[in-house]
């Protein structure tokens, strides 16, 4: 169960109730696309809900702040980096800090998120803690590729190498392609997008 919903207001009429309990149970899997419309049909945030795969099962950390409040953070980092204001970046850095201490920490990827959006704008790799550069490697690794994997790499890009850059976009476009015989997902699509967009912005501030 998800969010507190039953399985028939999960199915949402975008899959039969039958079928919802049998993924629930392990019984059937279900594909991305259709995942993302049950999400969809539920008004969840499909990106949020797949960042839980990234973090591990949601009880394994009972008091971690709500998915609802790591997205808001994430909006709140993103705007000030859009911004370029490193002095709000560093209140909530002090924010994230005091709800770790507080025992109810952000998900593990909110400090990934802060501490390079901060590199974007200081386009100093110094303050990069080897949690985040694990996650870097983590990332990469395998040909296990989708939206996140795309997402949170685009964001690491100012941490690499220009041949790491390269070489990265280069497996991630060949996993796209592979992927792009059979049905892309949206997310995906986005997904490939958003990394675009990143290789560009690197190679500007390299220029």
């Amino acid at each position: 169960m998800v969010a507190g919903l039953t399985q028939t207001e999960m199915a949402a009429g975008a899959i039969s109730e039958s079928f919802y309990s049998k993924v629930e149970r392990g019984v059937h899997n279900i594909d991305a696309d259709t995942l993302v419309e049950v999400l969809k049909a539920n008004h969840i945030n499909p990106v949020q809900f797949f960042s839980r795969t990234l973090d591990g099962p949601m009880q394994e950390s009972p008091h971690k702040k709500s998915i609802l409040d790591a997205g808001f953070m994430v909006k709140k980092i993103v705007r000030s980096a859009n911004k370029r204001d490193l002095e709000k970046l560093g209140q909530l850095k002090k924010e994230i800090d005091q709800a770790e201490e507080q025992g109810k920490p952000y998900y593990i990827w909110i400090s990934y998120v802060l501490e390079l959006m901060t590199t974007w704008i200081t386009h100093s790799t110094d303050d990069i803690s080897e949690p985040v550069k694990k996650k870097i490697k983590h990332l990469y690794k395998g040909d296990n590729w989708g939206f996140i994997n795309y997402e949170y790499l685009g964001m690491a890009f100012i941490a690499l190498t220009p041949e790491q850059v390269l070489n990265f976009s280069h497996t991630a476009y060949q996993s796209y392609e592979k992927n792009s015989e059979n049905t892309l997902s949206y997310t995906n699509i986005v997904g490939i997008a958003d990394l675009t967009i990143d290789f560009l912005m690197y190679a500007y501030t390299q220029l």
